[in-house]
């Protein structure tokens, strides 16, 4: 069974590569199907298209030990409201957490992840992010933008968020975010909605608060970076969310070499969910239940807004809040860890 739930005696031992004690509650690794695993439901069709424009599962095992994310939908900001529909249809892979969390608890979450360059089409002038987090599975819809069902339907989560597209607003963008409960309006998603968005002109990357510190050092992996991110590396991405503080804090690395492409576990800008940076909204109250990679279904456009292809190596998710040291990665070596502390004790 390929989704672990990994108790404290097991990582007994192996966690000084972290400052605090972290469990893995939930660990995938794709050495099949999840869905077919019964580890794993889909939220939607399943319906996308590939980078040649080919019908394509949106998300597959490909081979063991690989999800592929078939990613080609639409936004378009320019002509909000017009236009006709993509061939992107909403969708999502979930994975039952077995309990809910709130905005008072604390927790981690990421996965291990590759954008690959072949085909990688993220139109100028728009926006669609590459998204995974947590999310409800009642209250969180396929439709953040309200562009093509009118009303915004996606409530209730705490993501991970990487707009690749280039425009006059800054992106791109990379960006915790967190989406609260409903308030009563059925169109009220961005009234209580938090991310970091500061435009500031003098660093390179506009409104993007991330990848603009990072990329403004010339000695930084990310610099000059066209995407802000890199394409074809695999990346581990953590999340850490504070209950206390109510900030969402990220970090990634290469998983290959160890190198830190962004940090602000111990440093600014986190997101703090009642202030964010730039003051773009807030977010009040939340309640998740769910591990999800996302196909949003954002759109109205007359061409494809992103076309992409993800491979996720894993995916987990820690009822802590872990504070990965300088130079060990990040969580997911901890999850990682914790498995193969699994593996052994049942052989």
């Amino acid at each position: 069974m390929n989704m672990r739930f990994v108790n404290s005696a097991v990582l007994a031992g192996i966690l000084v590569v972290s400052s605090s004690a972290a469990m893995a509650d939930f660990f995938e690794d794709f050495t099949d199907d999840p869905v077919a695993g019964g580890r794993a439901v889909i939220d939607g069709g399943n319906v996308s298209h590939d980078t040649a424009d080919a019908p394509a599962d949106a998300f597959v095992v490909s081979t063991p030990g690989t999800l592929t994310q078939n990613l080609h939908t639409n936004w378009d900001w320019a002509n909000y409201g017009f236009g006709p529909r993509g061939v992107g249809q909403g969708t999502r892979l979930s994975f039952d957490l077995g309990k809910t969390y709130t905005e008072a608890d604390s927790f981690s979450f990421g996965a291990t992840l590759t954008i690959k360059g072949a085909g990688f089409a993220p139109a100028a002038e728009q926006m669609m992010a590459l998204a995974f987090g947590l999310t409800n599975s009642i209250t969180t819809g396929m439709d953040r933008s309200g562009a093509w069902t009118g009303q915004r339907d996606a409530f209730d989560s705490v993501e991970w968020n990487f707009f690749p597209n280039e425009s006059d607003y800054g992106w791109p963008t990379l960006q915790q975010t967190v989406v609260g409960s409903q308030l009563g309006d059925g169109d009220s998603m961005f009234w209580n909605f938090a991310a970091n968005f500061n435009r500031d002109d003098a660093v390179d990357g506009g409104f993007d608060t991330v990848l603009s510190q990072e990329k403004a050092d010339p000695e930084h992996p990310l610099s000059g970076n066209y995407y802000g991110l890199p394409l074809d590396m695999a990346m581990s991405v953590t999340m850490m969310y504070d209950g206390a503080a109510k900030t969402v804090s990220m970090r990634i690395t290469d998983v290959a070499t160890g190198d830190v492409l962004v940090d602000n576990v111990t440093t600014t800008p986190d997101l703090d969910i009642a202030a964010p940076i730039g003051g773009f909204g807030s977010a009040s109250g939340f309640s998740v239940d769910s591990f999800s990679l996302m196909n949003y279904q954002d759109g109205w456009a007359f061409a494809p807004t992103l076309i992409a292809t993800v491979e996720y190596g894993n995916a987990w998710f820690a009822e802590s809040n872990p504070v990965p040291e300088p130079g060990t990665g990040s969580a997911a070596v901890v999850v990682t860890l914790g498995l193969m502390a699994l593996r052994r004790r049942r052989s």
